[in-house]
């Protein structure tokens, strides 16, 4: 759903060789006023880099993308992301096989719609030049009644393409979690030109699913974990696997705590923050996810195999800080 927009410039940290290991160059992609980008994502593959961001705006939501190709020194507007037919975008993310395809996916919304009723999930492109490809439908939801949000790509080693995202009714367009959300994946074989359709995740007895994670494991298998509303409060991150027939693997319950608030102490913003997952080469996942813990944001950390049994530990912030 729509955000506040956290930070005044949006900027890609890249890694570049330097003296005795490797150090981390930070970069200014784009800047405007306080409070006008939110979201901010990015990827690359060797011939190009993307970066996304949401600019809040008098046209409201709208995701812009700059572009760098390989071996310039600088970024570009590379325009909207933003498919014919609809007034808004929002929830960017970006990701890149290691040879290609480079993809942006957003949620978009019809203009003139309340919150993001009718909300869907769209996709474009990144050629190496650096320009935008069109922008084309995953998901279309006008005229059903339900929404789409908070949409999640990945690419794996072969070029299989999966998107997530969070479905629920119109009637929750407007909250911030809406009680009847659950988590939809779709699989393309062909780099994301066309999608099989979606395949519901299982819930696991909360009342939401959202903020969906994936990661390739190979074999034509994705791990995806999402997080679930757990009673009052509190919130539970759950593990499946898909695979390439479509199966599903029960859910697995990997961390649990208390939410964070929906506005952190001090702050003048939103937060809603997800946690992440990634595969380790010898086929065990890494789960980060955020709760509060004694006034203080915290990172939980669980780690595992699929199926098997998992391990987890706690990074707490320096006193008078909160991580998200």
């Amino acid at each position: 759903m729509l955000g506040s927009a956290p930070a005044a410039a949006a900027a890609l940290r890249q890694a570049a060789p330097a003296a005795g290991g490797t150090v981390a160059v930070t970069q200014t992609v784009a800047s405007d006023p306080a409070r006008s980008l939110g979201e901010p994502a990015a990827a690359r593959e060797p011939a190009v880099s993307v970066a996304v961001a949401t600019a809040f705006g008098p046209a409201g939501a709208r995701v812009r993308a700059w572009t760098r190709p390989a071996g310039s020194g600088s970024w570009t507007a590379a325009g909207l992301v933003l498919p014919a037919g609809f007034g808004s975008s929002y929830d960017a993310s970006a990701a890149a096989g290691p040879d290609g395809p480079l993809l942006v996916v957003v949620g978009a919304s019809p203009a003139g719609q309340a919150c993001i009723a009718n909300g869907s999930v769209a996709l474009a492109d990144v050629y190496s030049s650096g320009r935008l490809g069109p922008v084309r439908l995953v998901s279309d939801q006008r005229g059903t009644g339900r929404f789409d949000d908070r949409p999640a790509v990945t690419v794996g080693p072969d070029g299989t393409v999966w998107v997530a995202w969070s479905q629920g009714p119109d009637a929750d367009a407007c909250q911030d979690v809406g009680a009847g959300d659950r988590v939809e994946v779709a699989v393309s074989h062909d780099g994301g030109r066309m999608f099989a359709s979606p395949v519901p995740m299982p819930a696991d007895g909360g009342d939401a699913a959202f903020g969906a994670r994936l990661a390739p494991l190979g074999g034509g298998r994705v791990a995806v974990s999402w997080t679930e509303s757990d009673g009052p409060g509190d919130q539970a991150v759950l593990v499946s696997v898909l695979g390439p027939g479509g199966q599903v693997t029960r859910p697995q319950r990997v961390l649990a705590g208390a939410a964070l608030p929906l506005v952190l102490p001090g702050a003048s913003f939103y937060d809603f923050p997800a946690g992440d997952i990634t595969a380790l080469p010898g086929g065990a996942l890494v789960v980060a996810a955020p709760f509060w813990r004694r006034g203080r944001g915290v990172i939980d950390l669980a780690a595992g195999l699929p199926g098997g049994q998992w391990s987890s530990s706690v990074i707490a912030p320096p006193a008078g800080a909160d991580l998200l």
